[in-house]
């Protein structure tokens, strides 16, 4: 949502609503702006990847966000990376399941953990692969790496 310069891009995934895909992109080149709302019980977004504000260190520089809320999930296998540090996630009463946290080199974003949901913890990062988060944390919600 959200690839060239100047557009907007939204998807929105509302109670017992599920989505799937390889790649989820959101606002991806510069000037382009992704957001994404999963929200309410039943609502899952998943993903084996996830790229807020890009796509590659030659791809990038656009703003994503993505709000999580009132018992919504979203998944992601592999990697949710930052590639803007105008990127942001909001969790509230949502989950975010990831298998590793990264932000491009000085593009580390923000997450505001504004608390768990009726399914635990807000953020668990549950892979063993290598991974390096330089953004910003608030918040009262729980982050658990297993």
């Amino acid at each position: 949502m959200g690839f060239n310069d100047g557009s907007v891009g939204a998807l929105s995934i509302g109670p017992g609503g599920q989505v799937s895909n390889t790649v989820g992109l959101l606002g991806t080149l510069a000037g382009a702006t992704g957001t994404a709302d999963v929200s309410g019980v039943g609502a899952r977004w998943g993903n084996s990847q996830l790229g807020l504000g890009g796509f590659s260190a030659a791809q990038r520089g656009g703003t994503g966000s993505l709000h999580v809320g009132n018992g919504g999930l979203v998944t992601v296998d592999d990697a949710l990376t930052f590639w803007s540090a105008a990127s942001s996630i909001t969790l509230d009463a949502g989950h975010l399941r990831v298998g590793r946290l990264v932000a491009d080199a000085g593009q580390g974003g923000h997450i505001d953990l504004r608390g768990d949901g009726p399914l635990g913890v807000a953020l668990t990062i549950f892979g063993t692969g290598d991974a390096s988060f330089s953004g910003t944390l608030s918040g009262n919600g729980t982050l658990y790496k297993t």
